[in-house]
């Protein structure tokens, strides 16, 4: 049995889709109960930078026919530890996650059932409610919605 306690976090990327600044897009991998929803996201590969694995992330679970743009990095970065279950087998604490804002062009997304249950687009005045239920814990949502108002530009 491994020593969880000398584990390493593994590195992962989010990419936080905005359409037209007033709606998110939401992810449910196949593993989340009915209310959980988070970004797409995933681990980062030996050899690649962050982009690349934004990029192939969003490939592997949303398809090829997107186009977006990076607005910027998030200030909002997560650590997250795992079960002490998942450590075992994937021989990882957890994830450190460092998000990028996203601004959504064009393009139908086409989700890889593998590993996602469903998307959806939720409203900007929404999103707090959503990442609650979805049992996030309070600090990070609030940190993550003040990050989305220095993204998001308004009208005058």
């Amino acid at each position: 049995m491994p020593n969880l306690e000398s584990q390493k976090y593994r590195a992962s990327i989010a990419g936080i889709f905005i359409k037209d600044n007033n709606e998110i897009l939401l992810v449910q991998n196949n593993s989340f109960g009915v209310d959980e929803w988070d970004f797409p996201k995933g681990g980062m590969n030996l050899g690649e930078d962050e982009e690349d694995t934004l990029k192939r992330e969003i490939q592997e679970e949303l398809g090829d026919k997107i186009k977006y743009s990076i607005i910027k990095a998030s200030s909002c970065n997560i650590i997250y530890t795992w079960s002490k279950e998942k450590q075992a087998r994937e021989g990882m604490r957890g994830q450190a996650r460092i998000s990028y804002w996203l601004k959504y062009i064009e393009g139908e997304i086409e989700i890889d059932t593998s590993e996602i249950r469903k998307f959806k687009w939720v409203p900007v005045t929404e999103l707090e409610e959503v990442l609650k239920k979805s049992n996030w814990p309070l600090e990070i949502v609030e940190m993550l919605l003040f990050d989305l108002k220095n993204v998001i530009t308004y009208p005058n």
